[in-house]
């Protein structure tokens, strides 16, 4: 291969080689760690027991109960481990609910991860999983409203299933308030554990495929002016 070809097709490549192996590390810059008692470690209700409380001694979290009230856990209680730390929710106290946290102050735009742990109690059990912006009057039901992600998940009796968001679809804010919400779909008081919640918010970037199209383009087009700048300047390169 002569040089002036080498120079014209090598060159490319290997800068799209490059960026693709280094842009990922970079791609999204993590902000903060958005939810409060992400894993319902407060209040502490001591070892090996349970606490149905009003939603206002459970820091973060709301529930849709008409009783107001929350079911916590502590690690070990009834034979079921927390996740992580030492305390998990039930999702239905007294009867079936959502448990939801609202979180202000997202500017738009910004790319959001999600991650939790969910467990049946009595059987597999089903629960929806939602984020939402509650649209400029910060109100959940209204027409405003847009649901920026949701899926039903379902687990059984016998371990902690564990999901994030890395399969997903990219997650944009619109910034207005978002609510996070896990809606239980077993009928009762029986039912839903959960640990572990996350909605982390990034800085996002081009993907990788992207910055190596456009040095691609940049290249093709201008590469061959690199080459042929020492004879005469070519407009745009």
């Amino acid at each position: 291969m002569k040089l002036q070809q080498l120079l014209r097709y090598g060159i490319p490549i290997f800068f799209a080689f490059v960026v693709t192996a280094l842009v990922p590390a970079a791609r999204a810059t993590l902000i903060n760690s958005s939810l409060l008692n992400s894993g319902f470690e407060s209040p502490v209700i001591g070892k090996k027991t349970y606490s149905i409380m009003n939603e206002s001694s459970v820091p973060g979290w709301d529930t849709t109960a008409t009783d107001h009230m929350i079911e916590i856990w502590s690690t070990g209680f009834n034979g079921v481990s927390a996740y992580e730390g030492n305390q998990f929710a039930e999702l239905d106290a007294n009867q079936q609910a959502t448990l939801f946290e609202d979180v202000s102050g997202i500017a738009a735009n910004m790319k959001l991860d999600f991650s939790f742990a969910h467990r049946g109690r009595a059987a597999v059990e089903s629960m929806r999983f939602t984020i939402t912006d509650l649209g400029a009057d910060g109100l959940m039901g209204t027409k405003d409203d847009t649901t920026l992600f949701s899926k039903i998940y379902s687990d059984g009796t016998s371990a902690w299933g564990y999901y994030t968001s890395a399969s997903e679809k990219q997650i944009l804010s619109t910034g207005n308030t978002i609510r996070v919400s896990f809606d239980s779909l077993t009928p009762g008081s029986v039912g839903n554990f959960l640990d572990a919640v996350d909605l982390n918010v990034a800085a996002g970037a081009p993907e990788p495929g992207t910055w190596a199209t456009l040095l691609l383009l940049s290249f093709a087009s201008c590469g061959p002016a690199v080459l042929r700048g020492i004879r005469r300047p070519v407009a745009g390169c």
